[in-house]
């Protein structure tokens, strides 16, 4: 839910320009980090980003293990589905961007852990 409510903040920051020029550096955690990049490289396409989810679309087929690495699974089915990366975007973004994810793996006592 968290990222449908950053895609719609995100929307509105995109649409106001005089906002988005003062933007120097966009620091994003797992699912913000997903919004980050798409609000620096494609804010034309956050709010089909938003639509996505709340259509129901990004759950479809969901598996747990999906939702416990967002990194290998997640990001990529965001990215595909909306057609958000180009080329050049590494450079681009470099030193605009700054993305952090969690992983949870199964601990001794058969709990999810973050790293």
């Amino acid at each position: 839910m968290m990222m449908a409510y950053h895609f719609g903040i995100a929307a509105t920051i995109a649409e106001k320009s005089s906002l988005m020029d003062r933007v120097d550096r966009v620091h994003g955690t797992s699912g913000g980090a997903i919004v980050s990049l798409v609000l620096l490289e494609a804010p034309e396409a956050i709010r089909d980003c938003l639509e996505h989810y709340v259509s129901g679309e990004f759950f479809e087929e969901l598996r747990a293990r999906e939702v416990l690495k967002p990194h290998d699974v997640l990001l990529k089915r965001t990215l595909d589905a909306v057609g958000v990366t180009r080329d050049g975007a590494a450079r681009r973004l470099s030193g605009k961007l700054v993305a952090h994810t969690t992983t949870f793996e199964d601990g001794a006592s058969g709990h999810g852990t973050s790293r």
